[in-house]
């Protein structure tokens, strides 16, 4: 089973690289155009949600720094996180409740 062109093999062969490289460039390059094109999707889809609720782009850039923070605050708490609570005598669950109070999120723990 032949994967690549004898063109692609000539130019192989004078670059002195691998085929199976050659390939996983071809895939990457691929991978990063279809990443350009999701991008390019989301934009789209988001000028037409703003467009359409009537949101200006300097709110919707507050608004995803306010779900940004959000959704940080979410997160399970890292190793060094948990690690400075302990040296400092912080309680996780405390240190886990300030940071969901500190981005708007009232919940008692």
């Amino acid at each position: 089973m032949n994967i690549l062109t004898d063109q692609e093999k000539a130019i192989c062969h004078c670059l002195m690289i691998s085929e199976a490289d050659f390939i996983a460039s071809k895939i990457e390059d691929l991978q990063l155009a279809l990443q350009r094109e999701n991008n390019i999707t989301e934009t789209e889809a988001k000028e037409k949600v703003m467009k359409l609720m009537g949101i200006s782009p300097a709110e919707a850039k507050k608004r995803e720094a306010v779900e940004a923070k959000r959704a940080e605050a979410h997160e399970p708490l890292s190793d060094e996180e948990l690690k400075v609570c302990r040296s400092l005598g912080v309680e996780p669950l405390e240190y886990q409740q300030a940071k969901l109070e500190e981005a708007g999120i009232s919940v008692k723990i």
